[in-house]
């Protein structure tokens, strides 16, 4: 029964890690929180979910969890480096945690590409060593896997056009629309801009409303760096 019970959950793990991949968020946070995740893998691939969905303060105790179980899982150190550089906590823990990732697993492009996000976070985009990090990164990543060195978490590409298009046809709405509709429209794109803004700076968990990312977020960082 035990072993059809995990079986069942890494099922679900894979499952919620596949939609979140596809940007299909709220399923994916909806599977993941179905789990009991109990093994060093389960705990590890339910980590890299949640901080998939840009939950690094789940995320976080559930990497930790599994290292208590199994030591030397690089994707667990990985998972903490993005979270730490995710949550409000040092950039210097985020390089810690990246660079043990590296030493684990030298081989694997995914432990340099924590370390080169940590190291910009850390040392600003000039870092040399930041550069160094990246070019293996993508060296053993090849031509197919860059995908795989996206930092988790990281918006819809989609959003790269769009939102910046919704915000130029606000801009330019507010040039063209009768005077007393004016200053109406420059309040929405004012509007528009601060949220914008504030996603970019601190962007809230993917597949819940904002009030429950709010508030989830309140209830989790006195514990973050615990």
């Amino acid at each position: 029964m035990a072993g059809e019970e995990s079986t069942k959950t890494a099922e679900l793990l894979e499952r919620a890690w596949r939609l979140a991949g596809k940007h299909r968020y709220r399923e994916a946070r909806a599977l993941v929180e179905k789990t009991e995740p109990e093994s060093p893998a389960e705990l590890v691939l339910a980590a890299r979910v949640l901080l998939e969905l840009r939950d690094p303060y789940v995320a976080l105790p559930l990497a930790r969890r599994a290292l208590a179980l199994e030591e030397g899982l690089w994707r667990a150190y990985v998972v903490i480096a993005f979270a730490h550089l995710r949550g409000r906590a040092t950039h210097q823990e985020g390089v810690v945690a990246a660079r043990m990732a590296v030493r684990l697993a030298p081989d694997e492009p995914e432990p340099y590409a924590a370390l080169g996000y940590a190291l910009v976070k850390r040392d600003g985009p000039k870092s040399a060593e930041s550069r160094a990090a990246y070019e293996r990164a993508k060296e053993l990543a090849g031509g197919t896997g860059r995908k795989r060195l996206r930092p988790p978490g990281a918006p819809r590409p989609v959003v790269g056009w769009v939102w910046p298009a919704v915000v130029m046809a606000f801009g330019v709405l507010t040039l063209i629309v009768p005077e007393d509709l004016r200053l109406l429209f420059q309040a929405i794109l004012w509007l528009v801009f601060l949220v914008s803004l504030a996603g970019v700076v601190r962007p809230w968990p993917a597949g819940m409303s904002w009030r429950e990312a709010r508030r989830r977020r309140r209830s989790r960082e006195n514990d973050f760096g615990r």
